[in-house]
């Protein structure tokens, strides 16, 4: 996935400042260009990711909500955005850093819905009035071990979550570890769909003499109106959302966002602006 490989990257270009982990930017508020009826493959998917991904969350389809499916919307919302033109600062060792399989929030996320926490550590799980607890939820798979923790609270009509997942992870001589955070809201009726959330990644990898350090967000925003006879979005508008930033060990540094914004103007007819 193309989240993945960027984080990959990133790993050779960005460097630590001290024990802990960075803090993950906020987003900006951005600058949107003209909007265009003109979709490129990446945004047409966006768009079907916000149909089904909140669909599923909300149950805006006629179907019923899925708790569950609302903190990987940020993730599932924004893998098409465009990755930071990045610049590997740390040529000798460029190679073992890139073979450290540094997981992506979306890799945290396939394992968050994997039958590792769902099934086989559910004794971790727990639930009680509206509230679906993760204490301790462990994970290994995709290079990486990590640990869960974090709620969902579910209410008639709307849902919020927080959750956090730590990881390690070591690899010919590089180690690495990091936090996850999906944080959000999410409010609807039989004809609006409302809210908004966050990914948050700070990660941090040392290794033959180097460090690096990066924190990144990705976010949208919804206020939206549903057809409630064909369960499709009619109107209003998405924002989708990404920032990063770091530091290198030379002085270099990186510090880059973009975004996308989609207004519909009745089922199926979209329009997207750029924003930066």
């Amino acid at each position: 996935m193309k989240r993945v490989l960027f984080l990959a990257g990133i790993a050779g270009a960005l460097v630590g400042c001290g024990g802990g982990l960075p803090t993950p930017p906020a987003l900006p508020n951005f600058n949107y260009g003209a909007p265009s009826s003109t979709l490129s493959f990446d945004q047409s998917d966006t768009v079907d990711s916000a149909e089904s991904g909140l669909s599923s969350a909300s149950g805006m389809n006629g179907s019923t909500a899925n708790p569950q499916a609302a903190p990987v919307l940020a993730d599932q919302l924004g893998g098409n955005l465009p990755d930071p033109s990045l610049v590997a600062v740390f040529p000798s060792a460029e190679a073992a850093l890139k073979s450290l399989p540094l997981p992506s929030a979306g890799a945290a996320a396939r394992a968050f819905r994997s039958s590792g926490l769902t099934v086989g550590n559910s004794d971790c799980i727990s639930q009680s009035g509206g509230s679906v607890r993760y204490s301790n939820c462990s994970y290994s798979g995709e290079g990486f071990n990590w640990t869960m923790n974090g709620t969902i609270t579910v209410a008639s009509g709307s849902l919020s979550w927080d959750i956090q997942a730590t990881f390690e992870m070591n690899s010919e001589g590089i180690s690495g570890k990091g936090q996850l955070r999906w944080v959000g809201q999410l409010s609807w009726t039989a004809t609006t769909v409302q809210g908004n959330g966050r990914s948050e990644l700070a990660v941090r990898v040392e290794g033959q003499g180097q460090r690096a350090e990066i924190g990144m967000t990705t976010g949208w925003k919804a206020n939206l109106q549903i057809d409630a006879t064909n369960h499709c979005i009619s109107g209003g508008s998405l924002e989708v959302g990404r920032a990063v930033e770091g530091n290198a060990s030379g002085g270099e540094s990186v510090s880059a966002a973009t975004g996308w914004k989609f207004t519909w103007n009745g089922c199926g007819s979209v329009q997207v602006a750029v924003g930066n």
